[in-house]
This record gives structure tokens, sequence and C-alpha cells, in this order.
């Protein structure tokens, strides 16, 4: 399954989903292909810190990453568009209404989780805790997608 994750700036969260995913995968033999992308990314924008400390944790080995904008040939090459907040739903099925049944919000893949709650907020200019929570957040997200039944 390709997945595409999607996020604000492309240097955070959907990169980190991008390499947590991709990292499981490799390390347990499982049929996903991940990509991520911004909906206002700019290639100088730099992997925080607190992402590259966690991704080694996570034992994911080379965390380098230009971030890059949303495209039209990055839509069409998922298989499913996973979003990190509402928003980013919006904006990605104004650009791409042919692909609006291939967009979900991220945090729906886990059992019990309602739209309207299902943000994983923007952690740029927040404590070390917050990009904690929501790298955590990520995570669990990551481990409910793989363990989902697929068609």
């Amino acid at each position: 399954m390709k997945v595409l994750f999607v996020c604000t700036g492309n240097a955070a969260r959907s990169f980190a989903a991008q390499a947590l995913l991709n990292a499981r995968a490799k390390s347990e033999g499982l049929d996903f292909e991940a990509d991520s992308c911004g909906v206002a990314a700019q290639p100088f924008y730099q992997v925080p810190p607190q992402v590259s400390d966690f991704l080694q944790k996570e034992g994911v080995v080379n965390s380098a990453h230009h971030p890059k904008l949303i495209t039209e040939e990055l839509v069409d090459w998922a298989d499913i568009v996973l979003v990190m907040e509402n928003w980013h739903y919006e904006a990605a099925a104004d650009m791409f209404p042919e692909n609006i049944g291939k967009l979900r919000l991220l945090k729906t893949c886990c059992p019990g989780v309602a739209d309207e709650k299902a943000d994983i907020p923007d952690p740029a200019g927040q404590s070390d805790k917050f990009y904690s929570r929501v790298l955590g957040e990520i995570k669990n997200c990551i481990d409910c997608l793989i363990k989902k039944p697929r068609p």
C-alpha cells in the first residue's frame, strides 16, 4: 500500500509518519511504502531536532529530509492520503477533487476516533514536551494503520 502523509510544512509531522512507516515496513516485511509532503512546504525548512531525536530513538537511522510541496503526481501515486488536520484535508480536496476518495485524517486510522477530534496539532514553535506528545500520537497512528484490515 502506498501512503502519502500530508501536513503543513513537511518538516515534522508528515515526515515523521513517513519515516516511521517506512522503517516499520522494512524491519517487519510489511507491504507499505510511504512518502510525505506539505500544503505549504518550502525546500529550505529544516527538520526540527526534536523530530530527528525521536526518529533516532525509534531506530530510524537516516532522517535526512528535504520538505516538498503537495503535487498531483504525489497524490496520484498514493493509494491513500493521510493528513494531519482537517484544514489539510480541505486544502487537498480543493486542489485535487478527483482524488477526494483517497483522503483521510491520519488519526481516524485508530478505532473510536471521531473526525472532530482527529487533528494532530502542529508542534512548530512549541515545547519539547508538546513535540513528544504529537510524535507519540503519530507513532500510535502508524501502529493502528499497520494493524488495520485492508481490502
